[in-house]
């Protein structure tokens, strides 16, 4: 459903175009946030767009979100009574080249992601990254398995400029993972623990999905996931997972996966090799037949 809004400002242009400037309560994804979107319409339909957000802008910062949509709303304007032709024809130019620049990668028709989370590629995750891609090729599912460590993913930098127009402004391998989400019913999050909690390059995913929540939020998608986590620790006790487990979980309660599934293999120094852990191998597949059902 559409975000409550109420429009500040507007200016006709002619009988064809107008710029409209309307403040939008995005209040139930965020306390107080508000998006404000300036827009060109042509036979009132949008062709052009500038929106900002009062979670972009840190304390330090002396201009906010309203001043700086208002002020873009004025240089439009101005700019569009001084030479409406052109100003115009260069908005539309503007959006294109956004528009082709930030396009959805075309659907990839996975039905399970696996995030292999070890930057070990031979390690013990790998190895049970391996038995949940057999157990759904057996069952006829299509599968993509990434290793963000061998990915070029850029840390979330807190812009909140996802939630502006519903992608992330970082053009890397995030998208692949984000279009792979897009299309698959099951997510698997496959994670050693390293210093309590899950290594830096999959921590580095997870704060990514931000513009995930974003892009199913703005774009009103309805979209679900189902979640299955998959642990290893080197230390025996499950105490030693009471940090990582918290992590993925809010991880999924924020991206809006539903979390269906988890193993937890603890005393990984002293067994070494997963595939000696008699009845895991099992377990794992009967997880994921769950996860599915």
């Amino acid at each position: 459903m559409p975000f409550p809004s109420e429009k500040l400002r507007e200016h006709r242009v002619d009988d064809t175009y107008s710029l409209v400037l309307e403040k939008e309560d995005l209040n139930s994804l965020y306390s107080r946030m508000i998006r404000y979107n300036l827009a060109l319409l042509e036979n009132d339909k949008p062709v052009a767009h500038f929106r900002t957000n009062t979670y972009e802008y840190t304390p330090v910062i002396a201009i906010k979100a309203e001043s700086a949509a208002l002020a873009q709303f004025e240089d439009w304007k101005e700019r569009i009574i001084s030479r409406p032709e052109k100003f115009i024809v260069y908005l539309k130019r503007q959006e294109k080249l956004k528009n082709d620049v930030y396009k959805p990668l075309p659907d990839p028709g996975y039905d399970a992601v696996i995030i292999q989370g070890s930057p070990r590629p031979d390690g013990n995750c790998a190895i049970m990254a391996s038995w949940v891609v057999d157990t759904l090729n057996s069952m006829g599912r299509r599968t993509a398995v990434f290793q963000p460590d061998g990915m070029y993913i850029r840390p979330c930098t807190g812009c909140y400029q996802c939630y502006n127009y519903g992608h992330c402004v970082f053009l890397d391998d995030m998208r692949e993972i984000y279009a792979a989400a897009l299309s698959a019913s099951l997510f698997v999050v496959i994670s050693p623990v390293y210093t309590n909690t899950v290594p830096a390059s999959l921590k580095a995913m997870i704060d990514r999905f931000q513009a995930y929540h974003a892009m199913n939020a703005v774009n009103d998608s309805r979209h679900t996931l189902s979640g299955l986590f998959i642990s290893t620790s080197g230390r025996k006790g499950k105490e030693n997972f009471s940090n990582v487990v918290p992590v993925i979980d809010a991880f999924m309660a924020v991206s809006g996966i539903k979390k269906k599934g988890q193993v937890l293999v603890d005393n990984i120094d002293e067994i070494y090799d997963v595939r000696s852990v008699p009845g895991l191998k099992k377990k794992i597949e009967k997880e994921v037949v769950k996860c599915l059902g």
